[in-house]
């Protein structure tokens, strides 16, 4: 009964075992990658891994009825590409300059540049007319509000077609202070105790197994100890000579 109870503790341990490593695996994987992508996002302005850019979508501008329409908080995939490759109807990303506005219409503050993903309608060789599918149209002209060119160098790269639902509010958390506080540096400071607590435990099995059956006698004790102070008397610095006067 004890060997069955052993046997079946052990089994349950490997198995333990092998699930902790296939964890910490992915784990390091997945903060490699996102690792990257931060690095890459600080020189670039926006994420790239391997050449494709992570980017999620913070507006409806692209939300409708097509196959390959976008939604808030998706998670999608661009590449690279040449733009002499790109038509019309591709999805694309490029940076656009945006300058807010008061209620009156005059712009305040500084210009700023952001990534936004829209629809090729046109292409007039230097630059790409763009649109949203959900683009408003409150002038009653027939004509997009948000049509405007966009220049082929400012051009990110164009969707490949990976659309994850809802997952950007999820990149959105990891970015954070919170979120990488949240997943990365407490586990990685939580793993590196367990580790160290493996190592002690491995250093303490392995004295254990050196020392003799039954351990150290009183009179062995009391050797080492007396061996242990010799030697820090032998390398203890000399003490300085006192002053005469004091």
């Amino acid at each position: 009964m004890e060997n069955t109870t052993t046997v079946t503790q052990t089994k349950a341990q490997k198995i333990l075992s092998i699930v902790a490593t296939v964890l910490v695996t992915v784990y390091i994987v997945c903060a490699l990658i996102f690792s990257i992508s931060v690095f890459t996002s600080m020189k670039t302005g926006h994420p790239r891994v391997f050449g494709h850019t992570l980017l999620y979508i913070e507006t409806d501008s692209m939300e409708g009825k097509k196959e390959d329409s976008l939604f808030v908080d998706d998670l999608v995939v661009c590449k690279e590409v040449d733009t002499d490759d790109l038509k019309v109807g591709d999805i694309i990303a490029f940076d656009a300059l945006m300058v807010e506005s008061d209620e009156n219409g005059n712009p305040v503050g500084e210009p700023f540049t952001i990534i936004k993903i829209h629809r090729i309608v046109e292409d007039r060789g230097s630059n790409f007319i763009t649109r949203g599918d959900n683009s408003p149209d409150e002038n009653n002209d027939g004509v997009p509000d948000d049509d405007a060119p966009v220049k082929k160098e400012d051009v990110l790269g164009v969707y490949t077609g990976t659309r994850i639902a809802k997952v950007g509010a999820v990149t959105r958390w990891l970015s954070s202070q919170t979120g990488i506080l949240c997943i990365f540096v407490i586990p990685m400071a939580l793993f590196f105790v367990y580790a160290l607590y493996r190592f002690i435990k491995a250093m303490l099995e392995y004295r254990m197994s050196k020392a003799p059956a039954g351990g150290l006698s009183d009179a062995q004790k009391q050797a080492a100890i007396e061996e242990y102070l010799a030697k820090q008397k032998e390398y203890a610095p000399p003490a300085e000579d006192k002053d005469e006067n004091n």
